[in-house]
């Protein structure tokens, strides 16, 4: 089995900057939805983002310049976004969403965060088809080691490389990572049961990361 030897990646889940990413990742949602301004409660002032099929948001930088974008978009159509599956490291976090378009269409994604004195500093977005599996009822803790090396593997059995270290979520059995392949910038989301991978949802390959 490959060995991931980077042993920091992750944090215990729990409160950095007075909200925790269950909390962080359901008002992201929020401020999509329906609230921009919550971009104040949740980004650093230089926090980045890049979304996987538009470029879109690539010179949106900090709270004010993605309330300014997000109300030009939600000028011309309202999406209704609903968190999913969360996988917590700490001071990185990762998690599924579903959003609903105004003509009834519902699609799947996937967002990556990184964490900077409890704000987010850095911001992936992934779209795709939606998937309509009911999502894991059960959580089960599996060795942090583990999850980094399930998914490690994953990747290079696909001919990727790692773009940043997994997102390790030894309490829940769950773990996420940033991967290039061909120029192409993916992220994947792995629950592991028993030692073993039982679910994966994997997004991206239209566009390099920037960051």
């Amino acid at each position: 089995m490959i060995r991931n030897t980077d042993r920091t990646v992750s944090r215990a889940p729990g409160t950095v900057g007075g909200m925790d990413n269950d909390e962080r990742m359901t008002t992201w949602c929020r401020m999509w939805s329906e609230d921009p301004t919550l971009a104040h409660r949740l980004m650093t002032e230089d926090c980045a983002q890049w979304a996987s099929q538009t470029p879109v948001l690539d010179t949106v930088i900090g709270p004010d310049q993605a309330v300014a974008a997000m109300t030009a978009l939600r000028a011309e159509q309202v999406n209704l976004f609903t968190p999913r599956v969360l996988a917590d490291g700490g001071d990185t976090f990762a998690y599924l969403w579903d959003v609903r378009h105004p003509d009834g269409v519902v699609r799947t994604g996937l967002d990556v965060n990184v964490l900077r004195d409890g704000a987010i500093a850095e911001n992936w977005t992934f779209v795709a088809e939606h998937d309509d599996r009911p999502d894991p009822a059960d959580t089960q803790p599996t060795d942090a080691g583990l999850l980094a090396d399930l998914a490690t593997a994953s990747v290079r059995e696909r001919g990727g490389e790692l773009h940043r270290a997994p997102i390790v979520d030894a309490a829940r059995g769950r773990v996420a990572v940033l991967w290039t392949a061909q120029g192409s910038g993916w992220a994947d989301l792995l629950v592991v049961r028993d030692g073993r991978v039982s679910r994966t949802w994997s997004f991206g390959g239209e566009r390099a990361f920037r960051y």
